[in-house]
């Protein structure tokens, strides 16, 4: 269910076309702004999180600031095995 939630948020992230996406204005719920869940340290905030339609992989996931993490540079999602 977290992966859902990181795949969801993830998504959302690359869909909003503006000078900042972690930040969202939608026009009837006000603003949506991710910057204060995101690690600065270069570590991802979600991390080795699976799911039981893929086991065999794993996914870290970092909002608005990129991290280093096994194979994956400057990245905002890296999957591993």
């Amino acid at each position: 269910m977290h992966l859902l939630n990181i795949l969801f948020i993830f998504s959302f992230c690359y869909a909003t076309l503006a000078d900042n996406s972690c930040i969202f204005e939608h026009p009837i719920n006000g603003v949506i702004n991710l910057t204060s869940i995101g690690l600065r340290n270069g570590e991802p905030r979600f991390r080795d999180l699976s799911t039981s339609l893929s086991p065999y992989y794993t996914y870290s996931f970092n909002p608005c600031y990129s991290f280093m993490e096994k194979g994956c540079q400057n990245a905002a999602v890296c999957q591993s095995m």
